[in-house]
């Protein structure tokens, strides 16, 4: 690496502080429950949206979060290694899931709790069946050419 791959001093710092949270926020969500307190608010929001519970999203999300930080952590404080761009791609992948978690569970009332999750659940698979559908070529396929056989 040279001078100018090296991260900086600000930079260090602002890893030194965050790396023992990562750790901490690891610990705590391998210990989160997924199920909420019976009873609670959530736990009927969950019951009017099964099988799309709220508190499984918001869970899924914020542990998504956390191992994206923690690959982070591990690449830098384990490998010692520093990327151009992959901890970039990771800071985002921690940023947009933490942002779902907070957005699912932020809403002042149920009936928008309910209306966030099923809009969530109806973005994924929308994504999930364009994902799987092949995409058309632009170019006509050769007739023949020395890689097909005929």
């Amino acid at each position: 690496m040279s001078d100018d791959d090296q991260l900086s001093e600000q930079g260090k710092k602002a890893l030194a502080q965050l790396f023992p949270r990562i750790k901490a926020w690891r610990e705590r969500t391998a210990a989160v429950s997924s199920r909420p307190a019976p009873g609670s608010q959530l736990a009927r929001d969950d019951r009017l949206v099964h099988p799309y519970q709220i508190s499984h999203a918001a869970t899924g999300a914020l542990v998504s979060a956390v191992d994206h930080m923690d690959a982070l952590r591990t690449l830098v404080e384990d490998a010692h290694v520093i990327h151009a761009r992959a901890p970039l791609t990771l800071l985002r992948g921690s940023l947009e899931n933490a942002s779902v978690a907070v957005w699912l569970m932020v809403a002042s009332n149920r009936k928008e709790r309910i209306r966030r999750r099923l809009r969530w659940q109806w973005e994924d698979e929308k994504y999930g069946v364009e994902a799987v559908v092949p995409t058309p070529t632009r170019w006509p396929r050769p007739r023949s050419s020395p890689w097909m056989r005929a």
